[in-house]
């Protein structure tokens, strides 16, 4: 538990960033005018129900991060680190020879030292947690259902016929309800079929299909849908832990099966929809970002969520439904990365850099054609055999605080309209002890350091699933 007492005022706090007073700081100068922050925190945007104003809106096809459509192109998903064992390593980085030598699933060594020897994340009872995550045994998620489901022909009566804004909303509903916080579309045209793996095929057929291993997507008008359930902040402040990995292995199941009763609602209701699981047929943190669930920050594996940061599970469908697409948003997450950087600091092998944003790759682990923080995603994959999952970055994320203290949402908002207290707001999330602690570089389970959270997790009283389903995710 952190020892750290604030002595400072909800007020003072306010004055000190520019947000409290007649004239509220500097923020005003490029925020709406509001009467009191009831009224900020409660402004909403027509196009996307529930996020506040401060979360602005860009042009469809126009995140924050800089694409160059004519560079970019549709990029195999088994080029991804985690397949460099299998595709011979990468030209410049690794051999398939030292891969395999960093890379010889040394987790399973590690696991079974630490559970003998007590360490806190790696117990039995931590491990046991983690591993009896997931769907039931013979439970699986097709890329089409072949079985005969429930559907309007069943019932007698015509498919179902809506407006692309009808549908659109009538979709967020059935999404909430099956459990995704987030949710985005996105029209698969010219540019954004680009974002699909190679090794999906486009066919001139009607309706999708699985052909000898290989997925199929029709060559008729399709929609792609991003959707993501947050983990458990008391879960992901334990890591590198298997609490830490529980977390995020349900986030799994529980969007897995929030794919697939939608999956199962699209085609009751007469239209197709693709899915295949939590990993499919887009990159997550592409198709996040387009739909405007995230920005790509530093640690751009992954999205960052403004209310969960990068603490989510994301998974995408792909429908024939009409939707309106959703636009990508600009809440200031990308400019404030180039100065926070707390993901790269707790990073314990380096995986996630300091450099700046660059349109060069590391290596071939990443597609070219967008400018991002070029980070040594080989890293990640290696330390995360090695020590069976991490997620620290997920715990340190500054984003990740959710909606439920009123603070959180001025500095967000005070984040997005200007970055002159950014280093400050980095500071602050330091001193008051959010994420896993001094857990870093040369502080890990590798060098026999190991997260003291995990064993006080045990002891929390969490609601279901360990987050507060009361909050509001953007």
């Amino acid at each position: 538990m952190s020892n750290f007492h604030s002595t400072v005022s909800r007020r003072e706090f306010m004055k000190a960033i520019g947000l409290a007073g007649a004239g509220i700081g500097g923020a005003a100068l490029v925020s709406p005018v509001f009467h009191d922050l009831d009224e900020a925190m409660s402004a909403d945007s027509l196009s996307h129900p529930g996020k506040p104003w401060w979360i602005k809106e860009r042009e469809i096809e126009n995140p924050t991060t800089e694409i160059d459509w004519n560079m970019f192109n549709r990029y195999p998903e088994s080029q991804g680190a985690r397949a460099a064992g299998v595709r011979g390593g990468y030209p410049g980085a690794v051999t398939a020879e030292e891969f395999a030598k960093v890379a010889s699933n040394p987790g399973k060594v590690n696991a079974k030292a630490w559970m003998t020897a007590n360490k806190p994340g790696y117990r039995l009872q931590d491990k046991v947690l983690a591993s009896q995550n997931g769907l039931p045994p013979g439970a699986s998620n097709p890329w089409v259902i072949s079985s005969a489901i429930a559907n309007f022909e069943s019932y007698g009566v015509p498919k179902y016929q809506g407006t692309p804004e009808e549908n659109s909303r009538m979709l967020r509903s059935v999404l909430k309800l099956y459990g995704a916080s987030m949710l985005g579309y996105m029209e698969l045209n010219e540019k954004t079929k680009k974002f699909v793996f190679e090794e999906y095929q486009f066919r001139d057929v009607p309706k999708g299909f699985s052909d000898a291993g290989i997925d199929v997507l029709p060559n008729v008008p399709l929609w792609g849908i991003g959707l993501g359930c947050p983990n458990s902040t008391a879960n992901i402040a334990t890591g590198p832990s298997q609490i830490s990995y529980a977390s995020t292995g349900l986030g799994h199941t529980m969007i897995e099966v929030t794919g697939s009763c939608t999956q199962r609602f699209l085609m009751g209701i007469g239209y197709q929809c693709m899915f295949g699981g939590y990993e499919n047929c887009y990159p997550h943190p592409g198709i996040d970002t387009m739909v405007g669930m995230t920005e790509l920050g530093r640690a751009c594996n992954h999205g960052i969520n403004p209310s969960a940061g990068i603490g989510f599970t994301p998974t995408s469908l792909t429908t024939d439904l009409p939707l309106e697409s959703t636009n990508p948003i600009d809440a200031g997450i990308l400019r404030f990365c180039d100065s926070c950087a707390k993901c790269a600091d707790v990073c314990p092998n380096g995986a996630i850099t300091h450099g700046e944003q660059s349109w060069e790759p590391q290596a071939g682990w990443s597609n070219r054609g967008h400018k991002q923080f070029q980070n040594h995603m080989l890293n990640c994959h290696i330390y995360r055999t090695t020590v069976g999952q991490c997620s620290t970055c997920e715990g340190a994320c500054v984003f990740n605080k959710g909606t439920g203290a009123m603070v959180h949402e001025v500095v967000k908002a005070t984040m997005s309209t200007t970055s002159m207290f950014n280093g400050f707001f980095r500071k602050m999330d330091d001193a008051f002890g959010y994420g896993p602690g001094d857990m870093g570089p040369g502080r890990d389970p590798t060098t026999g350091v190991f997260n003291n959270k995990a064993v006080e997790w045990w002891d929390k009283e969490l609601p279901a699933w360990g987050y507060d389903l009361g909050k509001t995710y953007y």
